[in-house]
């Protein structure tokens, strides 16, 4: 066996634990999440669902209780389980806000039509932080 194969089998080796460690990180790092006990049997459960997000036109702003969470189509994970504000903004187009609802497991699909401005009446934004101001 030459070095080089000794050097690739070891730098697989490396790489093989390397993907190991990072599986495990992820499966016990992550977002806080509301845990419950589940009545049924006394099982802690996470309690989150999440939204998925159109709009016509798309690349809408989408904001899930304040929060700028990217352009639409967009599906949001992770979300606690109950009622959240959603709005969707894109410029020179009416916002949408309303209230939906996150149920444990599922996702909540959400899709809306913006009205465009008339001639007369404008928006503006400004871009901050990864998200636009109107």
């Amino acid at each position: 066996m030459s070095k080089t194969d000794k050097k690739l089998i070891i730098l697989g080796t490396v790489l093989v634990l390397a993907l190991f460690v990072i599986s495990a990180c992820q499966q016990t790092v992550g977002v806080p999440r509301k845990n419950i006990i589940d009545g049924n049997n006394g099982n802690i459960t996470n309690q989150t669902g999440s939204f998925y997000a159109f709009s016509n036109p798309s690349s809408a702003n989408f904001y899930v209780d304040n929060l700028f969470k990217g352009l639409t189509p967009i599906r949001v994970d992770g979300l606690n389980v109950g009622s959240h504000i959603i709005e969707l903004r894109k410029v020179n187009y009416t916002y949408y806000q309303d209230v939906k609802r996150v149920y444990a497991n599922q996702v909540t699909y959400i899709n809306v039509t913006l009205t465009p401005l008339g001639n007369n009446q404008t928006n503006s934004s400004t871009y901050t932080q990864g998200a636009y101001s109107y």
